[in-house]
């Protein structure tokens, strides 16, 4: 009688521990990303495709307020060195910004155009009084960045991204010799849901 009592202990042991032994184990990755990103005047839309724990391929376009007034539109790779959270990405699209002829597409341009925004001055009816450079064409984005799993894995996520937006001023021919890019940097953060 024990012995069959203890047989059926253990064979009632193994079924269960078998059934209960599959809520334990860790979900699939998320494979699909949506993310808004807000920055400093300028925001983003992002779908990120996970490829593998290492790799994935990412669709975005942005919008800069600030710095050169303009828009992006790129796909991306995206590395994660060690598959978690810490990546590095490179863009390859189509860019488009207003910077103000006669400085530094870069840092100058951009405190001019702040202080437009500040003072509600349209920059587009100041053409006139400074020239504008509009710069279109090709663009390359590095970038790094963390995503961060808020919660549980498959839910929610922290995106938090830095980089440059360089495009090859097209528009402008006759201005190529002296600039021949422009540049928008960035930094978000953004919030998405990873299914």
């Amino acid at each position: 009688m024990t012995k069959k009592l203890f047989l059926a202990v253990l064979v009632l042991i193994i079924a269960v521990g078998g059934l209960f032994s599959q809520e334990w184990a860790e979900p699939e990755p998320a494979k699909n990303t949506f993310t808004l990103g807000i920055g400093l005047l300028s925001a983003e839309l992002s779908y990120e495709r996970t490829l593998s724990p290492h790799f994935s391929v990412l669709v975005d376009a942005s919008y800069n307020y600030y710095f050169n007034h303009g828009y992006t539109a790129a796909v991306r790779g995206r590395w994660y060195p060690w598959g978690k959270v810490f990546f590095l990405d490179l863009g390859l699209g189509y860019g488009n910004s207003l910077g103000v002829e006669g400085f530094s597409t870069g840092l100058a341009a951009g405190f001019i155009v702040w202080l437009f925004t500040l003072t509600n001055v349209n920059l587009f009816e100041m053409v006139d009084v400074f020239g504008a450079l509009q710069s279109s064409g090709p663009l390359i984005s590095p970038g790094l960045g963390w995503k961060i799993d808020i919660g549980k894995p498959n839910g929610f996520v922290l995106s938090i991204n830095t980089g440059v937006d360089v495009i090859i001023n097209l528009a402008r021919p006759d201005l190529f010799d002296i600039i021949p890019y422009d540049y928008m940097s960035y930094t978000r953060v953004g919030f998405g849901y990873s299914f």
